[in-house]
């Protein structure tokens, strides 16, 4: 399994031809919890809301659960014995997700996601006029909604209802 980090997503909704390959060319990906909400959190519109919820049905979202959740603590935990560089505790619920599931994480972050074992960084990024991840967010969203074939949210797609720790639906 593939697990694609936000700035792919990006990426790829702008379109860069490099993001556009490699997501064109993956059997299997999926993204955390964690990039859904980053790609959603700039969403202005409900229409925007909807076409990135359109766009990610194109992948296996995820979900943080107990193994996730427990696996960052040892990640964090680790981090701090070990004097290594900090990590923001979304970075580390992606790589516990990407651990949990044995998947493989497909970033351009070579700060927080050194390659090596379970990171690739699959081409070099387009030059950087240094937009906040926000900013990148919200232009991906648009992108997403301009040309999505819109469907309205189901009340199981509603934001907030709790889908438990499994995503079953159940506590």
């Amino acid at each position: 399994m593939q697990l694609l980090d936000t700035n792919i997503l990006i990426d790829y909704l702008k379109p860069v031809p490099d993001a556009v390959t490699l997501v064109d060319s993956l059997e299997n990906p999926a993204v955390s919890i964690i990039t859904q909400m980053e790609l959603l959190v700039a969403a202005t519109t409900t229409a925007k809301e909807q076409g990135i919820l359109e766009f990610l049905k194109d992948f296996k979202v995820l979900p943080m659960n107990d193994a996730v959740v427990l696996e960052a603590a040892r990640l964090k935990r680790h981090l701090k014995q070990t004097g290594a560089k900090k990590m923001q505790m979304p970075d580390l619920i992606i790589r516990a997700t990407a651990s949990v599931h044995g998947a493989i994480i497909y970033t351009l972050n070579k700060d927080d996601f050194p390659a090596g074992t379970g990171v690739i960084h699959p081409y070099t990024p387009v030059a950087n006029t240094s937009p906040t991840l926000r900013q990148q967010a919200a232009a991906a969203q648009t992108a997403a909604a301009s040309g999505a074939n819109v469907t309205p949210i189901t009340a199981a797609q509603q934001p907030g209802q709790n889908t438990g720790t499994d995503g079953s639906g159940t506590p």
